[in-house]
């Protein structure tokens, strides 16, 4: 009985091993996720600015013409 308890304390003890392992590499996954979104927006959002900034200066140069 005594041998059955000391196993299933050891499986117990392994599967929290295995189990606080995929925490952890789930936690890696979730970070690398989201930095890999962060670098996609930023890119994003300097194309939108550059976008912008040629619209402006077309504008611009349009209003200047009229003027």
């Amino acid at each position: 009985m005594t041998g059955d308890i000391a196993a299933l304390q050891e499986q117990m003890e392994e599967a929290q091993g295995v189990i606080s392992r995929k925490a952890l590499e789930l936690e890696c996954a979730q970070e690398a996720t989201l930095q890999m979104q962060v670098q996609k927006d930023q890119t994003q959002l300097k194309k939108d600015v550059e976008d912008l900034t040629v619209t402006k200066d077309s504008l611009t140069t349009k209003f200047d013409e009229l003027n």
